[in-house]
């Protein structure tokens, strides 16, 4: 009989990461409900298909000939999971860490809680457990999220979650999160064309549009073993790429007009910073590639709104205007937050669809 939850890995060149993630869960997850797991290597060169096939034979092994990134390798696991039955998908980045049994509580939440279709534990850094690495992500009106609370101490946040079997949240991390496969199944895969950076942001906003419930499941706890570096220009130009792309694609009309003039002044700091940085041709790239890809965003737009159940302005209400992610704090940033927060104060007023 087919367990009722798959765990989903997407590897690359990983596989020091990997033999760390998959020991955790055979140690951790003994008692927890049944589950299957599936590794899709994204065309690794440094022979994580071949060592998984021999020292896992258990892992279902899809190998990928080329790499599709988060996006296509998290979509070509999923196709073939939601092929074969599973109620629950859990996905799993190559360098989570289970330290005790988290997916017991992640399912008994989605099981209690039939208003929710995604659930994430909480996330704390590895190397320095004792501080977040994200409990949920904030939504930027704006178009981009970032790792809710990082490097705050877990002592500062944790008398809140007591007694809480799941919180209200924006966005659930891809990191690890907790899928029911009907919603899935309803809206749609991650889209192939973000790649990297903000499919995760894409696909909860959709979710949010068809009605569903996010959450946290703070008892739930995962490691993320990852050592945080300044985004590089390709990096950046993704997401910002990726983050026109969600704006285009989720917000109603009414709403991208009425944004339209923050929109554009945003995207000229953008092209000013990309300049100073050195990237600013990966940002006029970002445009080519989503002007290159019009009549497939147009259609995709057509498909989100068909679906959507949510208006915008009960969707806005999960949106913020402040930039809190402690790792790009600066003057800068502090004061673009408060002009931000006074223009987003006035004009969700305005959202009446």
């Amino acid at each position: 009989m087919t367990p009722r939850i798959a765990v989903l890995i997407v590897a690359w060149n990983g596989k020091q990461d990997l033999r760390l993630c998959l020991s955790s869960l055979q140690i951790t997850l003994r008692d927890s409900p049944p589950y299957d797991i599936c590794v899709v290597d994204n065309a690794s060169s440094d022979g994580t298909a071949d060592w998984l096939a021999a020292q896992h034979p258990a892992v279902q092994l899809i190998r990928s000939e080329t790499n599709l990134g988060f996006a296509g390798g998290n979509n070509l696991g999923l196709k073939s999971l939601l092929k074969q039955g599973y109620e629950y998908i859990l996905l799993l980045n190559q360098d989570a860490v289970a330290k005790n049994d988290f997916l017991s509580p992640l399912a008994a939440c989605l099981d209690a809680h039939p208003e929710i279709s995604m659930v994430q534990p909480l996330i704390l850094q590895f190397q320095h457990p004792n501080l977040i690495n994200t409990d949920g992500n904030p939504i930027h009106f704006l178009g981009f999220g970032y790792a809710g609370n990082c490097d705050l101490p877990l002592e500062v946040v944790e008398p809140g979650y007591r007694e809480r079997e799941c919180i209200p949240i924006p966005a659930a991390s891809g990191a690890a999160v907790l899928i029911r496969s009907r919603l899935l199944k309803e809206i749609g895969l991650f889209d192939d064309f973000f790649f990297s950076y903000n499919e995760d942001l894409d696909l909860c906003w959709r979710a949010r549009l068809a009605g569903a419930g996010l959450a946290l499941c703070p008892r739930a706890r995962v490691y993320h073993n990852y050592d945080y570096q300044r985004p590089t220009g390709q990096k950046t130009s993704l997401l910002e790429r990726n983050r026109l792309a969600a704006l285009c694609k989720n917000y109603r009309l009414g709403t991208l007009l009425l944004l339209s003039p923050v929109l554009l002044l945003f995207e000229l700091y953008m092209l000013l910073y990309a300049a100073r940085n050195r990237w600013f041709t990966l940002k006029l790239r970002g445009y080519r590639e989503l002007a290159a890809q019009k009549p497939t965003l147009r259609q995709k737009r057509r498909q989100v709104q068909a679906l959507r159940r949510v208006s915008d302005r009960q969707i806005v209400q999960w949106f913020t205007a402040e930039l809190k992610f402690e790792r790009v704090s600066s003057r800068l940033v502090a004061v673009g937050n408060r002009i931000l927060s006074v223009y987003w104060f006035i004009f969700r007023k305005i959202i009446l669809w």
